[in-house]
């Protein structure tokens, strides 16, 4: 079983570095206005997308798997909220130019090709409008074969260094770009106990299929082993 396969299974709303608590810490500190329109890219199972509709923001949310819109649109009847669900790929988003304030993106970039994902984020931005992702990072060149494992296994398009990435997000016209690079911080049973999910949506039989539980064990290994040169950063710019 592919990585995606098992968190779309699991259902997991908050499968990025630093967990749903990252998420909380990022939104305070993006400046939007009440009725702000936000995009957000690879939502997931919506848990992101839900949570900044219940603070009164226009939100429209993608992800390229049917089976987590499906997920996304569960969750959203469940919490009583609006957001405009849409199965999509984040290098040809359906949407016109300038439509969004702010398009917002959790270790979802790496899965695409860089440069074709953030400049459509540009392209659907409105003049001052925001970018924010946050992304998986290589601290450092790394010999040896566990970088190409783990491209592999995680199923990302590519590995990028911070510096690398600020090349890309001035090489598609963002400007007052702003990178923020942390250590990796592992999801930990201590997130599930602060922010539990309480509109998880787990596919059935999952929790007995014995793939799933390969392939998460087999990520817990496998980022065991990468800690040394992974970290994360939150990659910051505006356009024009």
């Amino acid at each position: 079983m592919k990585y995606l396969d098992m968190l779309t299974h699991l259902g997991i709303g908050s499968a990025h570095p630093g967990g749903f608590a990252f998420t909380l810490k990022m939104l305070d500190t993006i400046p939007l206005q009440p009725g702000s329109s936000i995009l957000e890219v690879g939502c997931g199972t919506g848990r992101t997308a839900c949570l900044l509709a219940q603070k009164g923001f226009q939100v429209y949310a993608v992800d390229l798997r049917p089976g987590m819109i499906e997920k996304a649109k569960k969750r959203s009847e469940l919490q009583q909220v609006k957001v405009d669900f849409a199965v999509g790929d984040i290098c040809r988003l359906p949407f016109g130019d300038n439509q969004f304030d702010l398009v917002l993106a959790e270790s979802v970039t790496n899965f695409a090709d860089a440069s074709a994902a953030v400049s459509e984020y540009y392209r659907v931005l409105k003049p001052g409008g925001m970018l924010y992702d946050s992304e998986v990072i290589r601290l450092h060149d790394v010999t040896g074969g566990i970088k190409d494992e783990l491209v592999e296994f995680l199923g990302i398009a590519q590995l990028l260094s911070a510096e690398e990435w600020g090349a890309i997000l001035e090489a598609q016209g963002f400007t007052d770009i702003r990178l923020s690079v942390s250590p990796m911080e592992e999801l930990s049973a201590q997130d599930d106990l602060n922010h539990p999910d309480e509109h998880q949506i787990v596919s059935e039989g999952a929790y007995i299929d014995a793939s799933v539980w390969h392939t998460s064990l087999t990520y817990t290994d496998m980022m065991d082993q990468s800690r040394d040169f992974l970290g994360s950063a939150v990659l910051v710019g505006s356009k024009g």
